[in-house]
């Protein structure tokens, strides 16, 4: 049984159903959760694709490993961090530990995205 399909439809699914239940009054602005989903998608281009072919390429397994813990991380991102940022009045995670925490967990939060 091929459960690549499987698992891409039940993650597709359940971001869905995210959007979905999570959604506002059409008066009261975008959906949390699709904002979400476009933060996640504008972080991921076409050389960071092929960095990661290469990574599976170069490295076989322990490539793979590395592929699908970024790819769980994104997808935490999606679900958990990203349709908060709108709501905060953030357009990004340093803007966000920016109004929550101040100005030196700003400044950490900006080199761990440089990193």
């Amino acid at each position: 049984m091929a459960s690549g399909p499987v698992f891409f439809a039940l993650g597709l699914a359940v971001a869905s159903s995210l959007a979905f239940l999570s959604r506002k009054r059409a008066d009261a602005g975008a959906y949390p959760a699709v904002q979400g989903l476009a933060l996640a998608a504008d972080t991921i281009s076409a050389p960071f694709f092929l960095g990661l072919a290469g990574a599976v390429f170069a490295w076989g397994y322990d490539g793979l490993a590395f592929v699908l813990g970024l790819g769980g991380g994104y997808f935490l991102l999606q679900l958990l961090i990203a349709p908060h940022l709108p709501l905060a009045g953030a357009s990004s995670l340093p803007d966000y530990f920016a109004r929550r925490y101040g100005r030196i967990p700003r400044l950490l939060a900006s080199c761990t995205v440089v990193l």
